[in-house]
């Protein structure tokens, strides 16, 4: 894999972590205090899980993607 690609997949990793942070972050926000950001308050809590669940995933998945091309790097 040349070193553009490299670098590309090393970018796409670090922002899949940082946005799985983020994700994880908004759904305890939005689990604390259903009310302040949505009027009803009584859906709310489907939509902190289903941040939390998607942030979670990008943040494994990032994780994954940036042990694997470390990986790559040394032994290829």
């Amino acid at each position: 894999m040349s070193d553009w690609k490299l670098g590309l997949w090393r970018v796409t990793s670090v922002l899949l972590i940082i946005m799985g942070l983020g994700l994880m972050m908004t759904g305890v926000i939005m689990a604390d205090n259903p009310g302040g950001l949505f009027t009803g308050g009584g859906g709310a809590w489907v939509l902190a899980l289903i941040a939390e669940v998607v942030g979670l995933a990008a943040f494994v998945w990032g994780m994954y993607l940036h042990r694997r091309i470390k990986i790559r790097r040394y032994f290829s």
